[in-house]
């Protein structure tokens, strides 16, 4: 029983740093770059013949085939969003507003948002009109464009940001997109026992 007990301390111990919950293990942090001068509206019409409405870095792309006609296309930045709020943190996020002009193209749309911060700490969400509320997307960081790009399903307004605060990092954990190395030290941890 004693040797259970101890085992079962050290795995905790061993998740705890895995997860990076102690904040022992902090590390220099580099800050955002702001110089980064994003476009506030971009306009433009997808078509059968043109997939993508694009103005510095910030990108709106359809699939082949998922519109029957030619669709305009409004991307604006959004600065009257409430921020991303957590543990009584206030987190700025760097949004825009993705809509078309008549019927939504059917499909998967690929968003693409310049945004430069280290990997680990890049975070994305959609604002959530009904609810009020940031709720976590599907995208993934291209660490050499420093661009998130967003898969989804329907527009709205979308948006990226970050957090320095390691213990809330991992209180974000939905809203990332590099969750494999977590998911299996778990999963490890628990076979374990």
């Amino acid at each position: 029983m004693k040797n259970k007990t101890i085992s079962l301390l050290l795995i905790i111990s061993i998740i705890f740093n895995i997860a990076g919950i102690s904040g022992c293990s902090r590390t220099e942090e580099k800050p955002v770059d702001t110089s980064v001068k994003l476009p506030e509206h971009i306009t433009g019409t997808v078509s059968e013949e043109n997939l993508t409405v694009s103005q510095d870095g910030v990108s709106f792309t359809i699939e082949e085939g998922s519109v029957l006609k030619d669709t305009d296309v409004e991307i604006s930045q959004k600065k009257d969003l409430p921020p991303f709020i957590v543990e009584d943190e206030e987190i700025i996020v760097t949004a825009y507003d993705f809509s078309v002009s008549g019927e939504e193209p059917s499909g998967v749309m690929t968003l693409e948002i310049p945004f430069t911060a280290p990997d680990n700490e890049v975070y994305a969400a959609y604002y959530n009109s009904e609810s009020g509320e940031w709720e976590p997307v599907v995208f993934e960081y291209d660490i050499e464009r420093k661009c998130a790009v967003i898969y989804t399903t329907h527009l709205s307004s979308y948006g990226l940001f970050t957090v320095k605060n390691e213990n809330t990092r991992n209180a974000l954990i939905a809203y990332t997109y590099n969750l494999e190395v977590t998911d299996t030290n778990v999963n490890e941890a628990i076979r374990m026992l």
